[in-house]
C-alpha cells in the first residue's frame, strides 16, 4: 500500500521518519492525496537562539487512482529563506491548484501563502501575508 512506501525528503530520511517535532497534515480529493510532512517552529521561541527547527518540509502530491508520487517539494524550493517551513493543510484549489501557508520564523515570524499547479508541482505564486515581532514582551 502506498502508505507503506518510503518516499523521498530533503534529509533522506523518508516520508514520516523523524524526529517527535514532526507534523503531518493530509488532504484528500477525488483523485489526489496531498501531504505536508516534517518539522514545525516551537511559536514564540527564536530559532536564532539555537532552538527550533532548520530541516525544511516537504509537501507531497499523489495520485491515488494511478497509485504513484506525481510530485514532491521542499519548503526550501520556493525560495522564501532556509528557515520557511510549510504550515496546516493544504487545500486544492478549483481542481488546478494547490494552496498552502508556510511560516518563516527568524527575527521575525513571517506567514506567506503559495500556489502550486496541481498537476505539475510548479509553483505559480507566493505572497506575503503578514509578519510579527518574536519578542514576547
Amino acid at each position: 500500500p502506498i502508505w507503506q512506501e518510503k518516499f523521498p525528503t530533503q534529509n533522506g530520511s523518508g516520508f514520516g521518519h523523524g524526529a517527535t517535532s514532526e507534523r503531518h497534515t493530509l488532504t484528500v480529493s477525488d483523485r489526489y492525496l496531498l501531504a505536508r510532512s516534517g518539522r514545525v517552529f516551537h511559536r514564540g521561541v527564536n530559532p536564532l537562539l539555537g532552538v527550533g527547527s532548520t530541516s525544511p518540509s516537504q509537501l507531497y502530491c499523489f495520485d491515488h487512482r494511478r497509485r504513484k508520487l506525481v510530485w514532491w517539494l521542499s519548503s526550501e524550493s520556493l525560495g522564501l529563506g532556509a528557515q520557511t517551513l510549510f504550515e496546516g493543510a493544504p487545500v486544492i484549489h478549483a481542481g488546478e491548484s494547490v494552496i498552502v501557508g508556510l511560516s518563516r520564523v527568524d527575527a521575525m515570524t513571517t506567514s506567506y501563502l503559495a500556489s502550486i499547479d496541481l498537476e505539475t508541482g510548479r509553483v505559480k505564486w507566493t505572497r506575503l501575508i503578514c509578519e510579527a515581532t518574536n519578542d514576547p514582551e
